[in-house]
């Protein structure tokens, strides 16, 4: 990838503030009588020359983001994208038509750029704190997604008939569901990897299979959370490091097999 895309790609996150500054003061200065004087006819203008360009900016450093990042989020990422270009185009026509003193018509626009704004805004938090975020809630399967998965996903698999307790993946699923599903869903699958079900933990990630049945020394997943607490990889981040308890369920579960829900086993072929 271009670094120069990437580049621009890392400004996103500074830049979109500003087109939500611009454009609420837009919608107060617009909305409220008061302040439709004519001495600050000049201050509305600027402000519309300043969103319609931190829009299309935003909406630039958003396509570069996801061109040199990837899009982890599925249905989500490009939901968001979308809205964005759309919000971008709606934005810097109805600047125009303002600046040409066409108010009845830039105004409608406006109305329809706030509403996008906090739509697209949502999506955006959702992609970064979650789809549950507003509530504090756990992020569900959204069954629209898109059904990509990274290419070390491994597809074939063998059931054994039910032999371990399934109280095991029972107690580990609520710590992946307590931690690890608000980044690791079907919606925001961060490296490529979802953690809504047990299905989908075996499909592993980017970085390839996430669990080895019967071994935790060897599964990717027990190495990341015993990582030291400052370590970059340490899983989760930026929260406090998983209880001594907490990683015991774990490890157990996976020596155990990794049993799922019904105490089944899976094995993956290599």
């Amino acid at each position: 990838m271009n670094p120069f895309i990437e580049l621009i790609g890392r400004f996103h996150m500074v830049i979109l503030h500003l087109p939500i500054g611009a454009l609420v003061f837009l919608a107060l200065f617009r909305c409220i009588p008061s302040l439709r004087h004519p001495q600050l006819q000049a201050a509305t203008t600027t402000l519309w020359v300043i969103a319609a360009i931190t829009t299309v900016c935003a909406a630039i450093t958003g396509w570069a983001l996801i061109w040199s990042d990837g899009n982890d989020w599925g249905q989500l990422g490009v939901r968001h994208q979308w809205l964005g270009t759309a919000l971008a185009v709606v934005v810097l026509l109805s600047c125009l038509l303002a600046m040409k003193r066409i108010h009845p018509i830039s105004d409608s626009g406006l109305a329809i750029a706030t509403i996008l704004m906090v739509i697209t805004a949502h999506h955006g938090g959702s992609m970064t704190h979650g789809t549950g975020h507003l509530w504090g809630g756990n992020t569900t399967k959204n069954t629209d997604s898109d059904e990509a998965h990274s290419p070390q996903a491994e597809q074939h698999q063998a059931i054994i008939e039910p032999q371990v307790d399934p109280s095991l993946w029972t107690e580990a699923n609520a710590i992946f569901q307590k931690y690890c599903i608000d980044c690791h869903n079907s919606n925001r699958r961060r490296g490529y990897f979802d953690m809504s079900s047990h299905e989908e933990i075996f499909k592993g990630g980017s970085s390839g299979q996430a669990v080895i049945p019967g071994d935790p020394k060897r599964s990717l997943m027990m190495k990341l959370i015993i990582l030291p607490e400052d370590h970059f990889d340490r899983m989760p981040p930026d929260v406090d490091p998983l209880s001594p308890d907490e990683v015991s369920v774990i490890r157990n579960w996976i020596r155990a097999g990794a049993p799922d829900q019904n105490g089944q086993i899976v094995q993956r072929s290599h």
